[in-house]
């Protein structure tokens, strides 16, 4: 009974393991999907500048 006992022990660590491991990849898949999404935030606010910034200049006649 006691080795059955230490088994039970061993499988729950290696539950509190698995989701301890799966609590760290999510929280790795957010932080990418966050860095992501700000990559392209700051994409699109650099093309729309850019197109904004030509607009103005070729609205200029030379």
């Amino acid at each position: 009974m006691r080795h059955e006992g230490s088994l039970s022990d061993h499988a729950d660590a290696y539950v509190l393991l698995v989701a301890v491991a799966v609590a760290v990849a999510v929280a790795v898949a957010v932080a990418v999907a966050v860095a992501v999404a700000v990559a392209v935030a700051v994409a699109v606010a650099v093309a729309v500048a850019v197109a904004v910034a030509d607009q103005e200049s070729s609205a200029i006649p030379s």
